[in-house]
């Protein structure tokens, strides 16, 4: 489920940015990101009627909404599991006393 703080609005890392100096000031141009629609599948979501007419008359394309709020959703999600998991490395890793850990180090600096 895509959790509601997801459908914010558009945020700087959705974009790529180039950045052209001038003399004076810092122009910023963003580009948003390229899809090929031929590797896309169709997700379905049922709305109230009333929540479809409202985001119509209000110019929203639902389609991009979606699609950036499960963007957004996933990769906070990617985020949060490689923390949990560098969390779980560091706790292995401090249970090895470091005399073997610059032991290890200098083998395979020597194996080169």
């Amino acid at each position: 489920m895509v959790s509601v703080a997801a459908f914010g609005l558009l945020h700087a890392e959705d974009f790529h940015p180039l950045f052209l100096n001038t003399v004076l000031y810092t122009t910023i141009l963003v580009i948003p990101k390229v899809y090929d629609l031929s590797r896309y599948v169709t997700v379905s979501a049922k709305i109230p009627e009333d929540l479809k007419r409202r985001a119509k008359e209000l110019n929203i394309n639902i389609s991009q909404l979606i699609r950036k709020a499960i963007e957004r959703e996933v990769r906070l999600r990617e985020e949060k599991r490689l923390r949990m998991m560098a969390k779980e490395a560091s706790d292995v890793l401090r249970k090895i006393p470091s005399i073997e850990i610059v032991r290890a180090i200098r083998e395979t600096r020597e194996q080169r």
